[in-house]
This record gives C-alpha cells, sequence and structure tokens, in this order.
C-alpha cells in the first residue's frame, strides 16, 4: 500500500471571498455562501459591512449566511478595514454609490499606500472626500449623495482593484460606462469581479465591447440580488506550498481545488509547464526536473506569489528571471526589496535591472550570513509565509512576527509543517 500523501487544506480564496461578501451585503435577501475565507481582511470586511447595514450569520457545515441591505449604504457611518487594501479600493466606491457621510479608517501604512487615481474619478463624479483622522486612524471622510450614469472616467495608470470597485458600485446609476485602457493591471482579478458581478446580478449585467484603444464596459445597472455562492481554494496561498514541493522534492495533496481565472492560478500552470512539477488531480508531486538555464516568468499578474518566487529562485541551479517587478513595491510591503532580503536569508542574491529581479541559484544554504538574526517580514504575510517555506531548507531560520500571516492564511504555520521532517516550522 503507497505512503498517504500530507494534505494541505488551504483557505478559501481570499479575492473571491471579499467581492461575493461585498455583493451580498448589498443583495435584497439572503445569500448563502460556502468556502468564504476567514482570515484577517474577510474579518475587518464582514464588520464593516455590518456597520453599514448588512447581517452575517453562521449556517451549516460552516456556511455563511449574508442577509444583504438591498442597496448602498444610508446615513452616517464609522467603519474601519484594518490593513485590507481591497476593502477600501471596494467600499470607496460603494460608499460614494450611497447617501450620507461615511468615515473609512485604517492603518498608517494601508491610507498611504497610492490610492489618487480612484479618489480623482470618484470626486469628478461628485462625490466629496476628505483625508481624515478618526478615532486615532488615519482615512477618508466620504460625502455623497449617489453616483451619475454616464462614462465614469478610468486612468490609464489604474489597477485593477479600483476596476473593481467601480463595476461593483455602478449598479445603481443605470448604464456606466468605462473606458478601459488596452492592458488593466492584473487583468484576471478584473475577470473574477465580472464573474462574480454576473452571478449576482445576472447575465444582462454587463457587457464590453473593443476599442481602437483598449475596450469599453458597459454595466446595465442590474441591481444585485441575494445568491448562493461557493469560493474556491486561494491559489495564491497554493504557490507558496508547491514552491516548498520543488524545495524538499516531495508530494502533497492540496486542496480545496480553485478558480482557474485567478492569476495565480496561472503562475501555478506555468510553474508545470516548466517541468518543475506534476498534477494529478489533487495531488502535486516534484519531478526532480532541472531547467537547463534561468527560470523566466512575468510576476506582475501575479504578484502574491513573488515571495515564494523569491525562494524558488535561490533553489534552482540557474536561477530565476522575474520580470514586471515594480508593482510589487506598492503592495502590504515593498516585495523587491523583501524579495531581495529572502534571497540573502538564503544566501543568494538578487539584482534589480529595471523592472527585471534577476535571482541568483545554486541552491539554499543552510548557515547563510543573513539567518543569524530574525528575519523581519515587515508584517507582510506574504513575505513571512515565504520565510517559512524557505526554512522547510534552513531551519535555522526565525521569523519576527510569525502571527502576520493571519491576513489571509491563518493555520499557514499548520500546514506547512506537514512537508517538514521535524513535524514544525
Amino acid at each position: 500500500m503507497s505512503e498517504a500523501l500530507p494534505r494541505i487544506h488551504l483557505p478559501g480564496c481570499k479575492s473571491l471571498s471579499q467581492r461575493a461578501l461585498l455583493l451580498a451585503a448589498v443583495a435584497e435577501g439572503e445569500s448563502v455562501l460556502t468556502g468564504v475565507s476567514h482570515c484577517e481582511d474577510s474579518t475587518h470586511l464582514c464588520e464593516a459591512l455590518t456597520e453599514l447595514g448588512a447581517e452575517f450569520a453562521k449556517g451549516e457545515d460552516g456556511q455563511l449566511l449574508v442577509r444583504g441591505m438591498a442597496g448602498p449604504p444610508q446615513g452616517e457611518r464609522h467603519i474601519d478595514v484594518g490593513e485590507a487594501g481591497s476593502s477600501l479600493r471596494f467600499l470607496l466606491p460603494l460608499c460614494a454609490a450611497g447617501n450620507g457621510v461615511f468615515k473609512i479608517t485604517g492603518t498608517s501604512r494601508l491610507i498611504s499606500r497610492p490610492h489618487t487615481p480612484l479618489l480623482d474619478c470618484l470626486r469628478s463624479l461628485g462625490a466629496q472626500i476628505d483625508q481624515i483622522e478618526h478615532a486615532g486612524r488615519p482615512g477618508f471622510r466620504v460625502t455623497s449623495f449617489g453616483l451619475p450614469s454616464g462614462v465614469w472616467p478610468v486612468s490609464s495608470s489604474t489597477s485593477s482593484q479600483y476596476i473593481s470597485g467601480l463595476s461593483m458600485a455602478a449598479a445603481w446609476s443605470r448604464e456606466v460606462y468605462l473606458d478601459l485602457p488596452a492592458a488593466v493591471p492584473s487583468r484576471g482579478y478584473f475577470d473574477m469581479t465580472l464573474a462574480v458581478v454576473e452571478q449576482f446580478c445576472g447575465a444582462e449585467a454587463w457587457h464590453e465591447e473593443v476599442t481602437a484603444v483598449g475596450s469599453r464596459l458597459t454595466l446595465s445597472g442590474q441591481a444585485p440580488r441575494a445568491a448562493n455562492f461557493d469560493v474556491p481554494g486561494d491559489p495564491s496561498g497554493a504557490s507558496f506550498f508547491v514552491v516548498a514541493l520543488v524545495l524538499i522534492q516531495a508530494a502533497a495533496e492540496l486542496t480545496p481545488d480553485w478558480s482557474s481565472l485567478h492569476p495565480e492560478a496561472r503562475l501555478l500552470v506555468q510553474l508545470l509547464e516548466a517541468g518543475l512539477l506534476e498534477r494529478a488531480g489533487k495531488q502535486w508531486r516534484a519531478t526532480g526536473f532541472t531547467p537547463p538555464e534561468a527560470l523566466r516568468l512575468k510576476i506582475d499578474p501575479a504578484p502574491d506569489a513573488g515571495p515564494a518566487l523569491a525562494v524558488l529562485g535561490a533553489s534552482l541551479p540557474h536561477g530565476l528571471i522575474l520580470e514586471g517587478v515594480e508593482r510589487l513595491r506598492a503592495k502590504e510591503s515593498d516585495r523587491v526589496l523583501g524579495m531581495q532580503r529572502l534571497s540573502a536569508l538564503c544566501g543568494r542574491e538578487a539584482a534589480l535591472e529595471g523592472d527585471q529581479l534577476i535571482l541568483s541559484g545554486g541552491g539554499v544554504i543552510v548557515n547563510a550570513e543573513a539567518a543569524r538574526t530574525p528575519f523581519d517580514p515587515d508584517q507582510d504575510h506574504r513575505m513571512a509565509m515565504a520565510a517559512g517555506v524557505a526554512r522547510l531548507l534552513a531551519p535555522n531560520i526565525s521569523v519576527q512576527h510569525p502571527e502576520c500571516v493571519a491576513k489571509s492564511f491563518p493555520n499557514f504555520w499548520t500546514e506547512i509543517a506537514k512537508l517538514s521532517p521535524r513535524g514544525t516550522v
């Protein structure tokens, strides 16, 4: 009888959880959500949506029952989103679509991140948005009487989260048009938004036509209705485990499965195509294949996997070249700098050349100089998780504030320990 493989339990997809939570909260009726991520970001979002008027209750088998508020928020409210960038970028347009005064606060790091294109768009549509401090937290005060129909301006440098937030807030403005650039950053995340909008608002909620300079998205003003929604697994979390399998040349079962729409899922396919792994259903296995030259991957569509790939690059004989790294500087931390520190933690170097990060390979060095002091993830959950993966080969690595992984993957340390011969990481 063959030995049973370790079974890695992934959290629900955080990106899809947040989109489903928001649309269920503004829908008419009671939605049933299955597999919602229980990470800190989802918890903060549920608390914010409760303050705005939605109701949440636990159902059977881990289901979440959401009684929607049947429209955008009203009145005078204060909500806090913690350090969740997507929650902030979704709630700003939602509150602008409502009628009232809304104070949205968060951590200093979150509020200081770049939000100008979204704020400029909402202000041009009539929302008054002021930067404030409330109860010792920085944030924004949104004063609004709803958003108009017509063309909503979209900056060519905008992010997929901004466009996603606008698309979910357009349901109460009759027809809205968004002129999108030819290359929407992280387009896969926006495609996920449109899929969730369609499930809650119907098949006629949107359509997109190609133009000479990109595309025009038409949102038809269909109000969200209660729906049953199953949240798949999180491929962002899975990326750390498939990298771990390559490092230790092992196999495991990853469950539940994830949506192929997710950009991180496409990155996992690239690792399969590179020959590093093979897959049979939920089972993933390292092949032992050694790429004859540096592996080259585009990281811009899948920024959450960057830290894990820094460790992978150190472990490969000829290293790894990551293209499109600049956007990683505006994540929870400066991940370009963080990935260079992860390379040093593994005893290797990472050189930045333009928009490429060249990770020298040769294998993880067990007693690297940088590993003599605890690794500071800069409160970035993905950086801490990547250091945990490196620790499978270099057990002397220690991580400051390991609890920060709860932002996206509360049980990460329990799950990664299943791949350690010592049973702990």
